[in-house]
């Protein structure tokens, strides 16, 4: 009987305590990664569309969905109507891409010094860029940062 007290004031406490807390590290919004369509992105007081900024995990049908592509409209800000106006940076913890382009995810990055906030969001985790690594960009939730490579716009699978 006290052990089912215990249970039904833990459900009530966190029933009360209001929503869940934010993911504190970059990692937690892509564990696992997200399908079509992906996390929701604003910039400012806007939400922005997925042919602007998107994370979406890899395709299944290529073994790639333990990845994340992310795609960009550029120059940064672009609705992109095609992917030639569009860049794609990846990131593969478990290397499913060929060795060349995961070897420049960093998952305990600094952010460079010359790196500048774009001001797109989800929820906590922020979009970085920096002029002295243009390939690659920079995911940050507070102190916790990740550098993820960009790829070429070549990357197909059959």
């Amino acid at each position: 009987m006290r052990l089912l007290l215990v249970a039904v004031l833990a459900l009530v406490g966190g029933a009360c305590a209001g929503s869940p807390t934010s993911p504190d590290q970059v990692r937690d919004y892509f564990s696992p990664p997200k399908s079509s369509p992906g996390l929701t992105w604003t910039n400012g007081d806007r939400q922005v569309d997925t042919t602007e900024l998107n994370t979406v995990a890899g395709p299944e049908h290529c073994h790639w969905d333990s990845a994340v592509l992310l795609y960009i409209g550029w120059p940064l800000g672009t609705v992109a109507s095609s992917i030639t106006q569009a860049r794609l940076y990846v990131r593969d913890p478990e290397g499913v891409f060929p060795r060349e382009l995961r070897k420049g995810l960093r998952q305990d990055a600094a952010l460079p010094a010359d790196a500048r906030d774009t001001g797109y969001r989800s929820d906590d985790l922020q979009l970085w860029l920096a002029p002295s690594d243009p390939d690659a960009v920079y995911l940050r939730v507070d102190r916790d940062v990740e550098r993820w490579p960009r790829a070429n716009a070549g990357i197909v699978c059959a």
